[in-house]
């Protein structure tokens, strides 16, 4: 199957009347995440947040579909009744596929314990917000589906004309490198004795997330590990696209 024309794996949950996925899946499909929230009591009432409509084909059926993307690490893509019943496809539960009410044949085979192999390669880096893997051909691809979904309301000629913006300055998008600026030097005049914050409970998938950033950016070398007397709480805010910003105050 193909989510905004990008091959993933997923799992026909008939038990699920929406489509879910995780935030990571989100970002690495394409998908824009909007403020429209809603709580899921068979998820011990986790948030789930709606994106807008996204392109999803299974064996050459295409629909537009919306998910609801959750915050929590390694959940899986399910495709849920709603968007099976828009295709026409059920599940058979002796073989284990789905199957075309229209056309009486196996539309896509339900494997257990296979991971999408191009998601465990394909994740955005947490420093450039994109993902590495990828050509800049297949960047483009992505980056120009982003400009289109967000530019719905306009006509067809003025998103052509900011596609061939962002196309032509390419170089200050597609790939963004951090911590590069060394030009300039800041020095700060404080008094009274040093703060040093003390870090707050975090979830589980905080925690996670904390120890991706953190990682990531010294791996980058954004960052370098520091033994001074001051110290920040860091503190996650969400990102439209899903991800999570880490900020220090």
């Amino acid at each position: 199957m193909q989510i905004n024309d990008t091959g993933c794996h997923a799992i026909a949950d008939t038990g699920a009347a929406v489509s879910m996925c995780g935030y990571r899946d989100a970002v690495r499909l394409g998908m824009i995440v909007t403020d429209r929230a809603r709580c899921f009591k068979g998820l011990g009432r986790a948030e789930a947040r709606e994106t807008n409509p996204v392109k999803l084909e299974i064996n050459k059926k295409v629909i537009w579909a919306t998910f609801f993307v959750l915050e929590q690490t390694g959940f899986p893509i399910l495709i849920g009744t709603r968007e099976l019943k828009a295709l026409d496809f059920m599940v058979d539960p002796v073989k284990q596929c789905l199957v075309d009410r229209a056309q009486h044949w196996q539309a896509m085979a339900v494997e257990e314990g296979k991971e999408d192999e191009q998601g465990s390669t394909s994740m955005a880096d947490v420093v450039s917000g994109v993902c590495e893997s990828q050509t800049d051909e297949q960047l483009l691809v992505v980056g120009r589906r982003q400009i289109e979904q967000a530019s719905v309301h306009l006509p067809n000629s003025e998103v052509s004309r900011i596609w061939s913006l962002f196309e032509r300055y390419q170089g200050c998008w597609l790939r963004p490198r951090s911590g590069r600026v060394n030009v300039l030097k800041a020095r700060f005049t404080v008094q009274g004795p040093p703060i040093k914050q003390k870090l707050r409970a975090l979830t589980d998938p905080l925690k996670q997330e904390l120890e991706t950033q953190i990682s990531a950016m010294l791996k980058a070398g954004v960052i370098r590990p520091s033994k001074s007397p001051w110290g920040s709480v860091p503190v996650f805010v969400r990102k439209k696209t899903g991800e999570y910003r880490m900020c220090l105050c």
